[in-house]
């Protein structure tokens, strides 16, 4: 959250946010953390929920956390196939997956309506196409509140 705060005002940062996704199981996702556009933070009614629509901007980034879970798990199927799917089809260019049972981050990032993955360990720094002057390790990233 911090190191986010040199790239965008904190107003933009969400926890808590729910974002509506097209899904057999669910209407919205609620990411661990996302960081909103102006114009997405503008649309946001006051005093109701934060809820991020269809026809609202889409977020900058948006971060998860992965539960626990091997790949048999509905976990693993909730955070590695539904959760990608789902923003990929709601058009969210950048997506944060962070696993800190497989010590890995990765950052996904859209193309051609899929996203590509690039998987980042221990001193690897990021690469955020939305964050280009980010300066962060995926240690740093999977050490946070240790």
């Amino acid at each position: 959250y911090a190191v986010l705060l040199q790239f965008v005002p904190y107003y933009l940062i969400h926890r808590g946010t729910e974002i509506e996704v097209d899904s057999t199981s669910v209407k919205t996702r609620f990411p661990d953390l996302t960081v909103l556009t102006q114009d997405g933070f503008n649309a946001i009614p006051r005093g109701t929920r934060s809820l991020i629509t269809k026809a609202m901007p889409n977020p900058i980034l948006v971060v998860e956390i992965v539960s626990p879970g091997k790949p048999s798990d509905p976990n693993y199927q909730r955070d590695y196939v539904e959760k990608p799917t789902e923003y990929a089809a709601r058009g969210i260019f950048e997506y944060w997956r962070i696993d800190p049972s497989r010590n890995v981050v990765m950052v996904l990032t859209l193309e051609g309506g899929q996203y590509q993955e690039t998987v980042f360990r221990g001193s690897d720094r990021l690469t955020s196409p939305s964050f280009p002057a980010l300066e962060l390790t995926a240690e740093q990233i999977l050490n946070t509140g240790q």
